[in-house]
């Protein structure tokens, strides 16, 4: 795997983490209401 492939694939699963977490607090502060 060359460099460019892994930079990639660490940003890319660093934004699902990113996006995860968001939505996750926001069906947490839904159940809030």
């Amino acid at each position: 795997m060359n460099l460019q492939a892994q930079l990639k694939t660490a940003m890319d699963s660093q934004l699902n983490n990113y996006y995860f977490s968001f939505f996750m607090r926001k069906s947490i502060e839904a159940k809030d209401f």
